[in-house]
Protein backbone atom coordinates (compact mmCIF):
# COMPACT_ATOMS: atom_id res chain seq x y z
CA UNK A 1 0.00 0.00 0.00
CA UNK A 2 2.75 2.78 1.07
CA UNK A 3 4.40 1.58 -2.51
CA UNK A 4 1.20 2.10 -4.14
CA UNK A 5 0.54 5.65 -2.83
CA UNK A 6 4.30 7.12 -3.01
CA UNK A 7 4.13 5.71 -6.50
CA UNK A 8 0.71 7.37 -7.45
CA UNK A 9 2.63 10.99 -5.09
CA UNK A 10 5.38 10.57 -7.69
CA UNK A 11 2.92 10.71 -10.77
CA UNK A 12 1.26 13.36 -9.81
CA UNK A 13 3.97 15.57 -8.87
CA UNK A 14 6.43 14.60 -11.52
CA UNK A 15 4.04 16.27 -13.63
CA UNK A 16 3.25 19.51 -11.70
CA UNK A 17 5.34 21.80 -13.95
CA UNK A 18 3.37 21.00 -17.22
CA UNK A 19 -0.88 21.28 -17.80
CA UNK A 20 -2.13 17.68 -18.32
CA UNK A 21 -3.09 17.05 -21.63
CA UNK A 22 -5.68 14.24 -23.15
CA UNK A 23 -3.00 12.25 -24.10
CA UNK A 24 -1.33 12.28 -20.87
CA UNK A 25 -5.02 11.38 -19.37
CA UNK A 26 -5.57 8.59 -21.71
CA UNK A 27 -2.26 7.14 -21.25
CA UNK A 28 -3.26 7.52 -17.90
CA UNK A 29 -6.57 5.89 -17.66
CA UNK A 30 -5.05 2.91 -20.01
CA UNK A 31 -2.24 2.23 -17.94
CA UNK A 32 -2.34 -0.94 -16.25
CA UNK A 33 -0.62 0.84 -13.24
CA UNK A 34 -2.51 1.57 -10.12
CA UNK A 35 -0.18 4.71 -9.55
CA UNK A 36 -1.30 6.08 -12.92
CA UNK A 37 -5.18 5.02 -12.66
CA UNK A 38 -5.25 6.97 -9.62
CA UNK A 39 -3.42 9.84 -10.91
CA UNK A 40 -6.61 9.63 -13.59
CA UNK A 41 -9.22 9.37 -10.97
CA UNK A 42 -7.74 12.11 -8.71
CA UNK A 43 -7.27 14.51 -11.72
CA UNK A 44 -11.01 13.86 -13.04
CA UNK A 45 -11.84 14.05 -9.74
CA UNK A 46 -10.56 17.48 -9.32
CA UNK A 47 -11.53 18.93 -12.68
CA UNK A 48 -15.20 18.02 -11.68
CA UNK A 49 -15.53 19.34 -8.46
CA UNK A 50 -13.59 22.30 -9.37
CA UNK A 51 -16.04 23.10 -12.02
CA UNK A 52 -19.42 22.09 -10.37
CA UNK A 53 -21.71 25.17 -10.56
CA UNK A 54 -19.70 26.79 -13.13
CA UNK A 55 -19.12 24.72 -16.55
CA UNK A 56 -21.74 21.81 -15.36
CA UNK A 57 -23.85 21.35 -12.74
CA UNK A 58 -23.81 17.09 -12.20
CA UNK A 59 -26.60 15.75 -10.07
CA UNK A 60 -25.98 14.35 -6.60
CA UNK A 61 -24.98 10.36 -7.20
CA UNK A 62 -22.80 10.75 -10.22
CA UNK A 63 -19.80 8.31 -10.24
CA UNK A 64 -15.71 9.19 -10.87
CA UNK A 65 -15.97 6.20 -12.78
CA UNK A 66 -19.06 7.39 -14.97
CA UNK A 67 -17.01 10.34 -15.84
CA UNK A 68 -14.32 8.92 -16.31
CA UNK A 69 -15.83 6.73 -19.22
CA UNK A 70 -17.18 9.48 -20.39
CA UNK A 71 -14.37 11.41 -20.73
CA UNK A 72 -11.76 8.07 -22.25
CA UNK A 73 -15.23 8.02 -25.05
CA UNK A 74 -14.56 11.47 -25.99
CA UNK A 75 -10.61 11.53 -26.10
CA UNK A 76 -10.60 8.33 -28.00
CA UNK A 77 -13.29 9.94 -30.47
CA UNK A 78 -10.93 12.83 -31.20
CA UNK A 79 -7.31 11.69 -31.21
CA UNK A 80 -6.37 14.86 -33.25
CA UNK A 81 -7.13 17.13 -30.46
CA UNK A 82 -5.46 15.20 -27.65
CA UNK A 83 -2.45 17.42 -27.26
CA UNK A 84 -4.95 20.18 -25.81
CA UNK A 85 -5.61 20.37 -22.01
CA UNK A 86 -7.77 17.71 -20.16
CA UNK A 87 -9.40 19.49 -18.86
CA UNK A 88 -11.65 20.67 -21.63
CA UNK A 89 -12.43 17.41 -22.30
CA UNK A 90 -13.39 16.86 -18.83
CA UNK A 91 -15.61 19.71 -17.68
CA UNK A 92 -16.29 19.61 -21.41
CA UNK A 93 -18.31 16.24 -21.22
CA UNK A 94 -19.74 16.84 -17.79
CA UNK A 95 -21.36 20.32 -19.29
CA UNK A 96 -22.71 18.23 -22.14
CA UNK A 97 -24.13 15.41 -19.85
CA UNK A 98 -25.35 18.08 -17.43
CA UNK A 99 -26.01 21.73 -18.59
CA UNK A 100 -26.67 24.10 -15.50
CA UNK A 101 -30.15 25.82 -16.12
CA UNK A 102 -29.66 29.46 -17.17
CA UNK A 103 -29.95 31.66 -13.68
CA UNK A 104 -32.86 34.54 -13.98
CA UNK A 105 -30.82 37.72 -15.73
CA UNK A 106 -28.77 35.34 -17.53
CA UNK A 107 -28.22 35.90 -21.26
CA UNK A 108 -28.94 32.60 -23.44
Amino acid sequence: MKKTLFSMLFVVSSVNAEFITGNMLLSWMESSSTAEQGAARGYIAGVIDGTQGIRHCAPDGISIKQVMDMTKVALTNVPEKRNISADVYVAGVAAIAWPCKPKKGDSI
